[in-house]
Formats: structure tokens, sequence, C-alpha cells
């Protein structure tokens, strides 16, 4: 019989249980992109940073495009260290209040007597999110 509907997950990810399954809503992906975010600014930073090196380079000593260069390099980084300082700002968040913003363990405010989930898929690990709940979460 011809299928009507099919699922996107299986037909781009394959069968099976890929961590990119398991975001269950728009809450999930945000934590995941937001708990990567270092790594997002820092290759934007690098590539800010080539882009400005031929800037200078095809510059040929104009001042001006010299300045426009350094300006975004200067951008960049200011950019990036507003980036980390945000990230260390919700940890300390997350650690004080005991909850979890980013995926992380988020303190120890909550217990668990429970054990843990054995179904975690790949990169994702047993979190207790709530007094004996517990919840995967990506690595």
């Amino acid at each position: 019989m011809n299928k009507l509907a099919f699922s996107l997950g299986d037909a781009f990810l394959g069968p099976g249980t890929h961590y990119l399954k398991q975001l269950t809503g728009v809450g999930s992906l945000a934590s995941v992109l937001l708990s990567n975010a270092i790594v997002i600014a820092g290759i934007v930073l690098i590539f800010l940073i080539v882009i400005s090196g031929i800037k200078i380079i095809s510059g040929s000593g104009d001042p001006q495009k010299v300045a426009d260069a350094r300006l975004i390099i200067t951008s960049g980084i200011i950019g990036f260290i507003l980036v980390v300082s945000a990230y260390f700002i919700v940890r300390l968040v997350e650690s004080s209040l005991g909850i979890s913003i980013l995926g992380g363990t988020g303190g120890t405010a909550f217990t668990c007597t429970n054990p843990p989930p054995s179904g975690c898929p790949p990169n994702f690990h047993p979190v207790c999110i709530a007094n004996n709940t517990w919840s995967c979460q990506p690595n």
C-alpha cells in the first residue's frame, strides 16, 4: 500500500533514535542552540577576522578600508565577549536558582531518588529536572 504521509525525521535522519528527533519543541531547540552559543560565536568571530584580513590586504593601504576592517574585527571581538558573558550569567542563574535553562544539571535544588532512565539516546544524558522527574538532555 502506498503511503500518503511519511516521517521527515526518518527521511532525513534515518530510522531509529537520532538525537535531533528528541527536540520536542522550540524550547528544546533554543536550549541546544544556546548551550552551543560560544562555539557558534567563535566560528562567526573567526569568519569576521578572515574577512577583515582580506579587506585589509585588498585595501592596499587605503586608510578608509583599513579602518573599516578594524571596525569589523573590533565589533566581532565585542560580540564574542558579550556572548561569553551572557552564557556565564545564565549559568550563574542556573546554579543559584537550581533550574535548568541550557540543558545542564541546574544546581542541586532537585533530588531524584528513583533511578535514572536507561533509554537516553546517544549524545544525551539523564538529568533530574524536578523532584523524582528525569529528562534526557543533550551532552
